[in-house]
């Protein structure tokens, strides 16, 4: 079973407010994840996101905190990815779709 990980740095203009947290992912797509840490992070917060599992790591896509719903001592966070296009340069996206689809397997 493949186990997804992830870390996720809450982008601010000022410094104190920027924060990084490690997270669980319970569900992954294309399109965003859905990610369980104890850290507390606000709807609407724009973060950088690094996803590990055993094989592959995909680092700095850019995501948009959509949706936060408590959990008991943790809370449960949907996230929406922003790919950027760059000419000539992979975002990410093709891995991500990888492990999305094996995530999905499981």
């Amino acid at each position: 079973m493949m186990k997804i990980q992830a870390r996720v740095r809450l982008k601010h203009w000022f410094p104190l407010k920027r924060r990084t947290a490690e997270a669980e992912v319970s569900w992954l797509s294309r399109q965003g994840m859905i990610i369980e840490t104890a850290q507390r992070l606000p709807v609407g917060g724009r973060l950088s996101v690094d996803i590990f599992s055993d094989s592959h790591n995909v680092r700095q896509l850019p995501a948009d905190i959509v949706r936060a719903e408590p959990a008991g001592n943790i809370t449960r966070y949907s996230l929406r990815f922003l790919y950027q296009e760059r000419n000539g340069h992979e975002t990410g996206e093709h891995i991500l779709s990888y492990l999305a689809d094996e995530f999905s397997r499981r």
